[in-house]
């Protein structure tokens, strides 16, 4: 007799299956928003998915994917399987056993950020002796293809645990050789356990970042790489159409495979034409699979074909260039122009370090990470006689205090940092104390989490130097954020772009931001408003820097030449709404960016403004304010 279910326990099952799908209905819905931002309705609209067709980094980090996820999932497969049989028909010593055992499971519960690091590690040595290990395909392979093995002798060793040796005797008895009692009787009942394993493999290599991201090398970018690349200037539309469709595919894989699991014993007419209709499904589900592959192949081919001469490779941030120029600089060179895009500078660092030094000609990073570049030998001096247009550059951005001499630097965009806000306060009456004091004047806020920005503001509130290195300037420095970030207006931390978005939003009344994120906002809602503070900002400057092992050390100091360039200069400022350091670009400004405020800041503005610099030993000083804050 069976027991109704208590009513608690349907609630709890339905709580669940809500926490699981809700979001992932989300997602299919901004996929179909007309708003870029998704913060409310704007209307259904399908040009989402039409630039998802046409986007060609996109398609190309698909066809990266696919490759590595079948050829990494074809070595795991037969290597596991082989392992997986000579562990379970071999009598091996007890001890030698467990040995196994561990090795085979270590994998599968080592963090993945250990196993990059472990993979990284491997491949610089590999790389003294061949250049083959460097960055790529090859690395990406083998990165994958290392931890789905484990998982491979997992499924099939459980398999074989289930089936005794009597019949592979009984074989023999009937005359059979060990190959033909292998191949005959024992692979066609582990077959379904291979295929689960080589399936396994498969999907874990679709959604791997960790070892991607530290195995990868320039082209080869992998979907789960180019989804995150996206976020520093919030998730794209774009992305989210692009994880609609993967979501779709996969509920209708796992839908198709219940419903054959269902019909697989029914041999009834109307059975077996469902099985039929399943299979074709499924052919055609792998046909648009081939599809989309084959567009990200043919924008590979086409971008390979067309170089005539040694590309110029760009690590970056995101959307950090016009596309337009892209193209344009070919033409103007003669050399292919790659942008690889990075989020974190954290990240950009350990990619160099990984040998992306010998991969990347031109490196974007922000003033506070040139000393640690240099300081690990990853970039080299510029030869600045190639680059005749840093005369156009202003003087105020010339020899900057963490590189006075443009001995590894030149600039490439700058900006502001203060307070997005909803309200009718005047800006040039913003204080940091609106945000850090006992009774600030918003209710709700958003501190930035970046840690060495919002020391140096907390700083600056305090009428002290934004690069000080006093321990005691420092200890306040932390008591005043740890006092904000308890209070209860305070909604924590959050990057520039989330914060700009929790205030255009209204799910915060301000945010400490950039000055690019609040701009995009403000065009949207003329009811938000960004200001400097009085007490003093930092300003920020990205710049271009050439690695140590640069291979087209030519094509580096000419992209950093043309970016200098006057025309280019506006160009490029004009596309990124931030302001650019080209003195001569200045006249080709868009007017209305340059009367904005927002944009480009008056005198009296820029003279309560700093240079962060870098600070030295006292950098564990700040590492360990930073940690109590967000520890508090």
């Amino acid at each position: 007799m069976s027991r109704r279910v208590p009513a608690y326990a349907r609630i709890l099952s339905w709580a669940g299956m809500a926490l699981l799908f809700i979001p992932l209905l989300a997602v299919a819905i901004s996929s179909v928003n007309s708003d870029r931002h998704g913060l409310r309705w704007a209307g259904a609209t399908l040009e989402w998915y039409r630039k998802l067709s046409h986007d060609a980094s996109i398609l190309e980090a698909a066809w990266n994917t696919l490759v590595v996820a079948s050829l990494s999932t074809l070595v795991s497969t037969l290597l596991g399987t082989l392992l997986a049989i000579s562990l379970h028909r071999t009598p091996w010593p007890r001890s030698v056993r467990r040995l196994f055992d561990g090795a085979i499971l270590l994998p599968v519960v080592t963090p993945d950020i250990l196993f990059a690091v472990a993979l990284v590690g491997a491949f610089g040595v590999l790389r003294q002796f061949s250049s083959i290990w460097e960055p790529g395909y090859l690395t990406l392979v083998v990165g994958h293809a290392t931890f789905q093995i484990s998982f491979v002798v997992l499924v099939v060793r459980a398999r074989l645990a289930a089936i005794g040796p009597e019949q592979m005797e009984a074989a023999r008895d009937l005359y059979a050789s060990t190959w033909q009692g292998w191949r005959r009787v024992l692979l066609p009942q582990i077959g379904s356990s291979i295929l689960a394993g080589a399936l396994l493999a498969f999907t874990l290599s679709l959604d791997d970042f960790v070892i991607s991201f530290f195995t990868s090398g320039p082209g080869s970018a992998t979907l789960p790489i180019a989804i995150y690349a996206s976020v520093r200037r919030g998730l794209s539309p774009v992305i989210h159409a692009l994880s609609t469709v993967l979501l779709c595919a996969t509920l209708v894989a796992i839908l198709a495979a219940s419903a054959w699991s269902g019909l697989e014993n029914d041999y009834r007419r109307g059975a077996r034409m469902a099985r039929w209709g399943l299979a074709g499904g499924a052919l055609a589900l792998v046909a648009a699979l081939g599809t989309f592959a084959f567009f990200g192949w043919q924008s590979r081919h086409q971008n390979a074909s067309s170089a005539q001469h040694k590309a110029v490779t760009v690590l970056m941030y995101s959307e950090y260039i016009d596309p337009a120029m892209v193209e344009e600089f070919e033409k103007t060179t003669g050399m292919p122009l790659r942008i690889e895009v990075y989020e974190a500078q954290e990240e950009m660092v350990a990619k160099l370090q990984a040998g992306g030094d010998a991969l990347y000609d031109v490196v974007v990073a922000s003033d506070v990470i040139v000393r640690q570049l240099a300081g690990l030998g990853l970039v080299s001096p510029l030869d600045r006689a190639r680059i005749p247009n840093l005369a156009n550059v202003s003087p105020r951005f010339l020899a900057p205090p963490f590189d006075p001499q443009n001995k590894w630097s030149t600039p490439y965009l700058w900006g502001t940092t203060g307070i997005l806000y909803r309200g009718s306060q005047d800006p040039d009456s913003l204080r940091w104390s609106d945000l850090l004091s006992e009774h600030p004047r918003f209710g709700r806020y958003v501190l930035m989490d970046e840690g060495r920005t919002m020391l140096a503001l907390a700083l600056q509130a305090l009428g002290r130097s934004p690069n000080s290195t006093v321990p005691s300037d420092l200890r306040e420095a932390t008591a005043l954020l740890q006092k904000a970030k308890a209070r209860r207006g305070c909604a924590g931390f959050d990057g520039s772009v989330g914060g700009a978005n929790k205030v255009a939003g209204s799910l915060v009344d301000a945010a400490v931001v950039f000055n690019g994120d609040a701009l995009s906002r403000m065009e949207e809602d003329s009811t938000l408003h960004y200001g400097v503070p009085l007490e003093g900002s930092v300003v920020w400057l990205d710049n271009m820097l050439i690695t140590s092992r640069a291979p087209n050390r030519l094509g580096a100091h000419l992209f950093i030449d043309w970016i200098l360039r006057a025309d280019k200069g506006a160009q490029l400022a004009n596309f990124v709404r931030y302001p650019t350091p080209n003195q001569a670009s200045l006249p080709l400004i868009t007017p209305e960016d340059l009367a904005d405020r927002s944009v480009y800041p008056d005198s009296l503005t820029l003279r309560r403004m700093e240079f962060l610099s870098d600070p030295g030993n006292a950098s564990r000083l700040y590492d360990e304010a930073w940690t109590a804050v967000k520890a508090h």
